[in-house]
């Protein structure tokens, strides 16, 4: 404004500010600015170009608060002072009072969220309206932290003291904090460089701008080669290079190689500088998934990709997600890191309910020393002499709670002094006797209380009708192999279904080796899998006979014969135009099971829904429509908890799975990791137990409608 800004009324001022932040429409802002300020045409670009764009870490407050703050900061006082003189709670984490419960963590963690969209309401839509952190594990935490969190408040009351978990390292040895340093200079130095060269750029110096500087530079050593890896220098949008200038601006964006939705990879062999019309199009794809069918700009797209580093020239091949599943290296490390960064604005989240320094926080490290000190780790364990946390079990993060709960500042304080002089081997022993957790403390007690947890879990259903309008899924529709029919007709209940397979994927059984179609192949692989046998080699020994069998024999593919399959249990693949079935799926998972009973009957009938029949057509499901009168008793989906009469008492078990012979699976609702196989039972099993659904909410209260008794 030229310095004229403080020339005009508050009343218009304020108008303008309310404007930007509600409308991104640059032409609407400047026949404002036009219509209110004497300014030139000039003047009036560079206004509305820096008035939607503000700096990063511009602090948001409502003109309310900002009016009670002002007169104290005029009279001198620094910030946070005069957001306590003006009767707010100051804390750097951007809530500016302190409220009853948790909002949604977008009203204040806004400079952690991303996407929101202008025209949303707030209170329906908060998601769109602020934004959000675009880490789907993160976000989903967040969520349920609200959720837990509010109902502990509704039912007990705001606690006094916050105590977050850091997944974080306590001091490490000599080596490590050696190697720890170098690795921090090299850090360090590359930074400063890249810091120089968006100083020059007039970018803002932070992670994100460094990021996208270092993954322009991936493209190519010559900057004058550096292009979209999507489109390169033919694109009919760029006929250049991106320079440095063009990086920062719309026109290219950060993309994962491997859809961020299904990997969860996040590092910097997963990105790449793409364009933003290559951007959209790949969209939640492969890039061999997006662009391979195009033969021309496929072979060019991996001839650019050979320009890359080797970290991310196998993401173009065909079977990448394959290749990347069967690494769990990044995979636990990026976890990790999921969870620090959880922990970190898990904290700044919660300081909208406590003043920030009765929050505080506690190494993971420093749980388990107090954890085994306490012996705490035998309540969840079978056997007495392991002294180790039980993981597979839920409660073991109450366990972890109870002892986070016990932790005071002194506590602490003496845990890390002995932490940094000692190796882990030693830490155990070196922190000597530390007094019991609570005056009075009763193992067998805490026991009892422990047994009696009952663990609450997040819903796992989904919203088919969302989904579908997005142009997305809930899940795989089928597994990814055809198969043909041979004979019989679409009446038939059994039939017998085709298809061709790798040869090394045949498995070591015998049936499996049956079901090969050509005869003399079959022979042969059938005398090599009894000359195995005889000489009890197995698995290991029968790939590699695959392999000899094909460099002799030019084999390849194999034709199986799948005979006696329900037709029922297949997904029909149809024409659009003639309505004609060209091949089957195998179904991948059922989305839910309906219980039912049919009119005048008194038996539980079941029918499963496939993901595939969920997505295509769910508004009536087939056994309402063969009998309209039929009742519902109760659809299951993963997840959901049931309850059950054995022996007089009541069960609760966690579903796992529908099968599609209407198998019901279930497990314990303490357990998070299901090992062999779960539980079944069929619905006429479950209705002679009198099962029912039941629900629990976050605190892991047990509403049961079907036995009142037993509601708490």
């Amino acid at each position: 404004f030229n310095g004229s800004w403080n020339d005009y009324s508050d009343e218009v001022r304020e108008a303008f500010i309310f404007l930007t932040f509600r409308t991104d429409d640059e032409e609407k802002v400047a026949n404002f600015v036009r219509k209110n300020f004497k300014v030139s045409e000039s003047a009036i670009k560079n206004i509305v170009e820096k008035s939607l764009d503000l700096k990063e870490g511009t602090g948001s407050l409502s003109a309310c608060a900002m009016k009670k703050i002002m007169p104290f900061l005029k009279e001198g006082l620094i910030y946070d002072k005069a957001c306590t003189a003006a009767g707010y709670n100051f804390n750097k984490y951007g809530s500016d009072e302190v409220l009853k419960e948790l909002p949604y963590y977008g009203a204040v963690l806004r400079n952690a969220v991303m996407g929101k969209k202008i025209g949303a309401d707030e209170k329906s839509e908060p998601e769109q309206y602020y934004g959000k952190i675009n880490n789907p594990t993160v976000h989903v935490t967040l969520n349920q932290l609200r959720r837990v969190v509010n109902k502990i408040i509704e039912v007990y009351g705001k606690p006094a003291e916050i105590v977050v978990e850091l997944a974080r390292n306590l001091p490490l040895g000599e080596k490590g904090l050696t190697d720890l340093a170098k690795t921090q200079k090299k850090n360090k130095d590359a930074n400063e460089i890249i810091d120089g060269a968006l100083e020059n750029l007039g970018v803002a110096i932070n992670a994100k701008n460094r990021m996208k500087y270092r993954l322009w530079e991936d493209l190519n050593l010559d900057p004058n080669k550096r292009c979209c890896p999507f489109c390169g220098k033919n694109s009919k949008y760029y006929n250049h290079p991106i320079s440095a200038a063009e990086l920062f601006t719309p026109s290219f964006e950060i993309e994962h190689l491997l859809p961020f939705s299904i990997t969860f990879d996040d590092s910097r062999a997963n990105k790449v500088i793409s364009c933003i019309y290559c951007n959209r199009d790949k969209r939640s794809r492969t890039p061999h998934e997006a662009f391979s069918s195009e033969k021309e700009r496929w072979e060019d797209i991996t001839n650019r990709a050979l320009l890359l580093h080797k970290s991310k020239q196998w993401r173009f091949e065909e079977n990448a997600l394959e290749q990347f599943r069967k690494d769990n290296k990044d995979m636990i490390a990026r976890q990790l890191n999921d969870t620090r960064y959880m922990s970190k604005v898990a904290r700044e989240y919660l300081c909208c309910l406590l003043p920030s320094e009765k929050i505080y926080t506690s190494v993971g490290a420093t749980t388990a020393i107090l954890r085994g000190k306490w012996k705490l780790n035998e309540v969840l364990q079978d056997d007495t002499e392991t002294d180790a946390k039980n993981r597979a079990d839920n409660r073991h993060h109450a366990i972890d709670a109870f002892v986070l709960a016990c932790i005071d500042r002194p506590l602490l304080q003496k845990i890390s002094k002995y932490a940094k002089i000692c190796e882990d081997a030693g830490m155990d022993r070196l922190l000597g006797d530390i007094e019991p957790p609570l005056p009075n403390f009763n193992r067998e007690e805490f026991k009892r209380k422990v047994d009696s947890i009952i663990v609450s879990h997040k819903p796992d259903r989904g919203n088919v009708a969302n989904a579908v309008a997005k142009n997305k899924t809930l899940g795989a529709l089928h597994k990814q192999t055809a198969y043909g029919r041979i004979g019989g007709t679409d009446d038939d209940k059994l039939i017998t279904i085709t298809s061709r397979i790798p040869l090394t994927n045949l498995k070591f059984k015998e049936d499996n080796i049956n079901q090969v179609a050509d005869a003399k192949v079959r022979s042969d692989l059938l005398k090599k899998y009894w000359e195995l046998i005889s000489e009890k080699l197995g698995e290991k020994e029968w790939v590699l006979a695959l392999k000899e069998y094909t460099e002799n024999t030019g084999t390849r593919r194999v034709r199986i014969h799948l005979k006696n399959r329900e037709i029922s249990s297949l997904i029909a693949i149809r024409r659009n135009k003639t309505e004609e079935i060209y091949k089957y799926m195998d179904n991948a998972e059922n989305y839910c099971m309906d219980i039912y009973l049919q009119n005048n009957e008194k038996k539980w009938e079941y029918e499963p829904v496939t993901m595939y029949d969920a997505h295509k057509n769910f508004k009536i499901p087939r056994w309402r429509i063969k009998d309209p009168k039929a009742k519902l008793v109760m659809r299951l989906f993963k997840n959901d908890i049931i309850a059950f009469e054995e022996n007089n008492e009541r069960k609760l078990g966690r579903v796992v799975l529908l099968a599609t012979q209407g198998q019901i699976g279930f497990v314990d609702l303490c357990l998070n990791k299901i090992e062999g196989n779960p539980d079944r039972k069929k619905a006429s099993a479950f209705q002679k137990l009198n099962a029912r659904k039941v629900f629990i909410d976050e605190i892991g209260r047990v509403f049961d409608h079907g036995k009142a008794k037993y509601s708490e």
